[in-house]
């Protein structure tokens, strides 16, 4: 009785670990009930008792147990009230999510159907972005998506990046994804001008040519990656954010700063962030300190922020180089991950360790619900389980109708 009661729990943690997945592009509040319901599985299904082994074997989740960790002690002598800084603390969970999926996506049965809620989110995603576009659905924010331009951005731009991944592999239903990703290219930088994605599609780019094109494509690849995007900022009107960044970062006055354009107040709030890091380098202000803190140091009372759009900085004013160094090694160890990964998996892997590290220059990921879900998500299927070789193609109608079926052999992790 106790096994089929283990069983079942562990099955219907990696279904609701697909769930959670498909769920994260359009649903804060469905997100949430299911990260709980996971948290309780967690729980049932007693993985904490094996969690010292599972912090031994996996350095992943060793460094994110550490990290969060880090951040609460930052919490004992943060400037902040204790509501706050308990409030900020939390909204570093990831970290700890990404403990909680491990264990159920371990087989590649549920990480293939995670895999399967990832690709239909991303779909989505896209035919709604276009829907608001076309003026079928109303729009709610300057972006043609459910979410900022920001985080639509980078979901589209690793969602092409692994379209580019299955055309490249001896596969059937190549045409399929080259429509997707001439689709997912054209909707980033044609429809929502997400800077951050697009970016990031530029680098995933480099990073695709460097895993599969000898040295002359690779110079080849680069070249005409080169020209169409000076083509495209100079020649096309969906151009003009890339022009208006780079301008508005030429103009900015660090001792006049100009703080009505996006960029000029990220500049501004980089500028503060690094005299808060300057004023206590080693221990920082204490975790949920930013914001009473910023306030503090910025003579723009008009720009006030809660964080300064910079995970390196963030981390860094709250708790000092030694959380720094902590978030940096949780990206060392999702790198030293990548070697033990087979080829497919590994490229995938890759891909998403450059999505976290570029976001995190320019942006907040973790601390962002959504962005933060959908990173730990990813991670706990892309670097789990070495043993097994992730392809989606092993899904069929028949994995569709054994989901709803438990075996004790398949399900036991």
């Amino acid at each position: 009785m106790e096994n089929r009661f283990q069983t079942l729990v562990t099955h219907t943690g990696g279904v609701l670990s697909a769930l959670l997945i498909l769920s994260i592009p359009f649903s804060t509040s469905i997100a949430i009930v299911l990260t709980g319901l996971l948290l309780m599985l967690w729980l049932l299904s007693s993985q904490f008792i094996s969690l010292a082994e599972l912090l031994k074997q996996n350095l992943i989740a060793l460094s994110a147990l550490l990290l969060i960790g880090y951040l609460l002690i930052g919490v004992t002598y943060s400037s902040a009230s204790l509501e706050d800084s308990i409030d900020i603390w939390y909204k570093y969970r990831e970290f700890l999510l990404v403990i909680i999926l491990i264990p159920f996506l371990r087989l590649n049965r549920y990480r293939q159907w995670a895999l399967m809620a990832f690709i239909l989110g991303s779909l989505i995603t896209i035919a709604v972005s276009y829907a608001i576009d076309f003026n079928f659905i109303k729009r709610t924010t300057y972006s043609a998506s459910t979410k900022s331009s920001i985080t639509h951005s980078i979901f589209i731009a690793y969602f092409a990046y692994f379209c580019a991944q299955q055309i490249y592999r001896k596969i059937p239903h190549k045409l399929f994804w080259l429509l997707l990703l001439l689709v997912s290219i054209h909707n980033l930088y044609f429809v929502t001008f997400g800077r951050t994605g697009q970016l990031i599609a530029f680098l995933l780019a480099l990073v695709f040519s460097f895993q599969h094109f000898n040295k002359q494509n690779i110079l080849l690849f680069i070249l005409a990656a080169i020209i169409t995007i000076v083509l495209f900022v100079n020649y096309s009107d969906s151009g003009h954010r890339i022009v208006e960044g780079i301008t508005n970062t030429k103009n900015y006055d660090t001792n006049n700063p100009e703080t009505t354009s996006s960029m000029g107040r990220r500049l501004t709030y980089w500028k503060h962030a690094m005299t808060l890091i300057k004023e206590r380098p080693w221990f920082g202000h204490g975790t949920g300190s930013f914001a009473k803190e910023y306030a503090r140091v910025s003579s723009a009372k008009e720009h006030q922020t809660t964080n300064p759009h910079s995970t390196y900085l963030l981390i860094t004013a709250q708790v000092g180089i030694g959380g720094l160094v902590l978030y940096l090694g949780f990206l060392f160890t999702l790198y030293w991950h990548l070697q033990i990964l087979p080829d497919y998996q590994k490229w995938l892997a890759q891909g998403v360790l450059l999505t976290i590290a570029t976001s995190s220059i320019f942006n907040s990921p973790i601390l962002d619900h959504t962005e933060g879900h959908w990173f730990a998500c990813l991670i706990a299927i892309f670097f789990n389980s070495p043993k097994e070789n992730l392809d989606i193609y092993d899904v069929n109608l028949e994995h569709a109708r054994d989901i709803f079926q438990v075996n004790d052999e398949s399900a036991q992790i």
